[in-house]
């Protein structure tokens, strides 16, 4: 796509914390070890997508900094994308949606903001969190965790 245009071409690649991806992905039956390799492969995956892209080119967000300063991150996203902002796009909206993959939640109406799930924080043991961080190490620290 770069390739084609450079001068358009933008990327923003959003991480979320290991430990809720892997307790998300073994609340719904995942092996620790599978999961954790996988949260590691995607971060790899989006590294080698924009590894190539101009820095400016690409922009690296938190799935807890956007849920903490919803506002501020939707901002530098459409700044980032020269698209403006609007209140309307914090809201969820009522009617049906299109998806492509993501928590089941997302289809719940009373959900209705933004908000930071971390139960991991009390459902993970330490020994596995011990193991998902062996397995993840090098590719958390590049994102801050």
């Amino acid at each position: 796509v770069y390739e084609l245009e450079p001068q358009r071409t933008r990327a923003i690649v959003l991480a979320r914390d290991y430990r809720a991806v892997v307790y998300s992905k073994m609340k719904r039956g995942e092996a620790l070890d599978s999961a954790a390799m996988g949260w590691k492969r995607s971060m790899q995956q989006s590294e080698a997508l924009t590894s190539d892209l101009p820095v400016q080119h690409v922009l690296r967000l938190t799935y807890e900094e956007f849920c903490e300063s919803p506002r501020s991150k939707l901002e530098q996203i459409c700044a980032f994308l020269d698209v403006e902002f609007a209140d309307s796009m914090l809201e969820r909206g009522s009617r049906e949606s299109h998806h492509i993959g993501g928590s089941p939640t997302k289809f719940d109406p009373e959900r209705r903001t933004i908000a930071l799930d971390r139960s991991y924080e009390h459902k993970l043991g330490e020994k596995e969190l011990r193991r998902i961080r062996e397995i993840v190490e090098s590719s958390a620290r590049g994102w801050g965790y």
